[in-house]
């Protein structure tokens, strides 16, 4: 399995969960929605455990937190170009500012 760092900005190469001889490409497009783990398992032949392992293998972080970290970087972006941060949250998928605010404190630190 490989995938790309939540850091790296070459933004225009998508995430691609490689298991056996099946690639499955992750649109990074849609962070913002539900994150269909049993679907992108399903497709891979394998366990959601079994993806989740091994993409916290290819990426050091789980699917869960690797979407956190997406929906970070965007929401950044939105507040930089001058975004509120109510409108950016719920523009990157969260229902509401607090989870956001959360994240940004925590990666803050």
């Amino acid at each position: 399995m490989k995938a790309k760092a939540p850091g790296d900005t070459r933004r225009e190469d998508p995430v691609v969960v490689v298991i056996g001889d099946d690639e499955v490409p992750v649109a990074e497009a849609q962070f913002a929605g539900p994150l269909p783990l049993a679907q992108i398992a399903s497709k891979c032949g394998v366990s959601e455990r079994t993806l989740t392992r091994r993409f916290i293998e290819a990426t050091g972080l789980t699917p869960l937190r690797y979407q956190q970290r997406l929906r970070l970087e965007r929401a950044e972006h939105l507040i930089g170009h001058g975004a509120t941060v109510e409108a950016a949250a719920r523009t990157v998928g969260f229902q509401d500012a607090r989870m956001l605010r959360r994240l940004r404190a925590r990666e803050s630190d």
